[in-house]
């Protein structure tokens, strides 16, 4: 390079640079997907699809683009019910150490889920490989759980939900108290109510224990006294 010397580099024409929507490159297009690549992301990623007065998330398309180390953060925030049916695309990558939700406690019997995706429909999940923090304890009285998909719906038969290519691995413990209630348990889905549902090369190779009862003791305000790490 020389000093003081002005070099043409020509222009930028318009449309080259991606676009970018509130924290996401893409469009949301099965062409331009969202992309998907750091912890934020996918926390504004489960945010939006949570979001019931803003549903058009739901049915978009996203692809992730580096393998994301949550590093052991819960992803869903108190209460929110993430729905989904759209295309996420791990583009083999790998999401890791991550609690599906910060929800411990409930006090009512009406169906609760606690799961990364809680009710997905017409949804496509490919190429992903989920690696859940090593111990995801839960204090409920009615719940469908997985460390993936609480409740896949039924489409009535406009498409199928299809699950191509996915894997659990790891080593993580799920701590159950039955107070009259049930648990739905599930490695990719805690429970199919779907006619549509399809499984294309997956495995869970996780070694998963699930324990009941008498494993934990709270006080009047409902604090987890021996695993405080999920007091609130």
């Amino acid at each position: 390079l020389t000093r003081n010397k002005v070099l043409d580099l020509g222009g930028i024409a318009p449309g080259t640079m991606p676009s970018k929507e509130a924290g996401w490159y893409g469009e949301g297009t099965a062409g331009n997907p969202y992309q998907i690549s750091t912890v934020d992301d996918m926390k504004l990623l489960l945010e939006r699809l949570a979001d019931g007065e803003n549903p058009r998330y739901r049915g978009l398309c996203y692809r992730m683009t580096d393998d994301i180390d949550c590093g052991g953060e819960a992803l869903v925030e108190d209460g929110k019910q993430v729905e989904f049916c759209g295309v996420f695309d791990g583009n083999g990558h790998t999401l890791s150490d991550y609690l599906p939700s910060s929800v411990r406690w409930f006090s009512s019997f009406e169906h609760q889920y606690l799961a990364l995706f809680h009710r997905v429909y017409r949804a496509t999940f490919r190429d992903l490989t989920l690696r859940p923090a090593n111990e995801t304890a839960v204090l409920h009285n009615y719940n469908y759980v997985s460390p993936f998909i609480a409740f896949v719906d039924n489409a009535n038969g406009v498409a199928p939900t299809l699950i191509e290519n996915c894997h659990i691995e790891g080593n993580y413990d799920f701590k159950f108290c039955n107070w009259g209630g049930s648990v739905r348990f599930g490695g990719f889905v805690g429970n199919n109510n779907s006619d549509d549902l399809d499984f294309v090369n997956c495995s869970n190779d996780a070694d998963i224990t699930f324990s009941e009862n008498d494993f934990i003791e709270i006080d009047e305000e409902y604090h987890w006294i021996e695993h405080g790490i999920y007091s609130f």
